[in-house]
């Protein structure tokens, strides 16, 4: 028998049941606003963690980088309790929230509030797309994304009797728990095509093609042995290698809507060089540093900050473009392909040697004169041309295998989603 339906008066619903009504989150729920913390005041050695907005993942918490307060009884109002749900008020993570069946002792900060006495049923409409397009809404023209408790409180759900509500959350828990389940397995089926994709890399700049070639002994602690025709020799001998001398005092205001792209770590994406985003430079400010107006065949290497290491190869060009000074620009010589080096400077050996120079320092950071001292290890231009093709064909075949798993998660992602669109607005009638 067909339900009987009725238009809920609210656009991101839609239609309801006849016999469901709206409501407003704040009707029927506590809310509490974060305490603010003096950073001076929390520390990772402390007692009790700390909920930012960026420990709030969708649907949990990342206690793992909490910092933490001492206990404090005057502070028991900001602790987190059983069936709170946690939401980030500002920021990027602007809306994301966090069901807690079993809360861990812990406060929130100012930026992260509670809403208490929900039920999971509500926590599950604030899954929905409607809810995000009411926090954009609200935040648009602002800075930053932010919202108050006020307006969570003025966020419009379907009213059901607290016996429908359990019934439309058990329901489901147990099918996203069976999604989440198959989410993860394509997680980890493509953390394993990555480690393989980089194993082969390795294995493949370091011993080559033929599996019977005779070794020897580089001589190089971090590499050990290579096919014995090979050769080691430091990149400063087959590379040019540069950066950008500082900024020249170069300010943010000084960027520009149209003219020569200032490339940084941002525009570097699973290795490769991603022209979105981007910040333009005047022509005054790309011409005082000819040195690092890029190439095609250029290899942009991160030297600065958390993404010291990654690397991109410049294939193609859309436009004149620079970088700013945490990529150092390197250059091939005759004897070395770029393309070789690029799958060197992804070999998990490489990566290793760069977790070396950068152990102990507060902000990571590669110096030109370290990068020039790396031992490269080579054969000769042929044999890196056969190389660097068989990595291509492999690598692609990877990439594509990933591909398609990370198009089996979003399929999985959209599943979910509209599935507890359909349930928290009745239009899934749950046995």
């Amino acid at each position: 028998m067909t339900r009987a339906m009725k238009d809920s008066g609210i656009e991101w619903i839609g239609q309801i049941p006849e016999n469901w009504n709206i409501t407003k989150i704040g009707w029927n729920s506590k809310f509490i606003n974060g305490y603010a913390f003096k950073g001076e005041n929390l520390d990772i050695e402390k007692e009790v963690p700390v909920i930012r907005i960026g420990d709030i993942q969708q649907g949990t918490i990342d206690y793992s980088n909490c910092l933490k307060y001492d206990q404090n009884e005057n502070l028991d109002a900001y602790r987190l309790k059983n069936k709170d749900i946690v939401i980030a008020m500002s920021g990027a993570t602007t809306g994301k929230t966090a069901y807690l069946k079993e809360a861990p002792l812990a406060y929130i900060n100012q930026r992260v509030g509670i809403v208490r006495g929900c039920s999971k049923y509500c926590y599950y409409c604030f899954q929905v797309d409607g809810f995000f397009q009411y926090i954009s809404l609200l935040s648009a023209g602002s800075a930053q994304p932010n919202i108050s408790m006020g307006q969570i409180q003025g966020f419009k759900i379907p009213f059901i009797s607290d016996k429908e509500q359990q019934k439309i959350a058990d329901y489901l828990d147990k099918r996203c728990e069976k999604i989440d389940t198959a989410i993860d397995n394509q997680k980890q089926i493509i953390e394993k095509l990555k480690e393989y994709k980089q194993s082969l890399i390795t294995e493949t700049v370091t011993k080559g093609l033929n599996p019977n070639v005779k070794l020897k002994d580089s001589g190089i602690e971090w590499i050990g042995s290579i096919p014995e025709h090979w050769q080691d020799i430091k990149l400063k001998f087959n590379s040019y290698i540069r950066a950008r001398l500082g900024w020249k005092g170069l300010k943010a205001e000084e960027y520009v809507e149209q003219g020569y792209p200032l490339l940084s770590a941002f525009n570097i994406i699973n290795n490769k060089l991603v022209f979105e985003d981007l910040k333009f430079i005047n022509q005054m400010r790309y011409d005082e540093s000819p040195e690092i107006k890029l190439q095609k065949d250029d290899i942009l290497l991160v030297k600065d900050g958390a993404g010291i290491g990654k690397c991109a190869l410049v294939t193609n060009l859309p436009f004149p473009s620079t970088v700013n000074g945490s990529i150092a620009v390197v250059t091939t010589n005759k004897n070395l392909t770029s393309k070789f080096l690029y799958y060197y400077f992804l070999s998990e050996l490489f990566q290793a040697y760069i977790e070396r120079l950068k152990d102990g320092m507060g902000v990571p950071h590669l110096f030109q004169s370290d990068l020039k001292e790396i031992c490269i290890v080579s054969p000769n231009k042929l044999e890196q041309k056969e190389i660097t093709e068989y990595l291509d064909k492999k690598c692609n075949q990877i990439d594509e295998a990933i591909k398609q798993k990370e198009e089996t998660i979003n399929k999985l992602e959209e599943y979910k989603k509209s599935l507890i669109f359909e349930c928290v607005t009745g239009k899934k009638e749950v046995a």
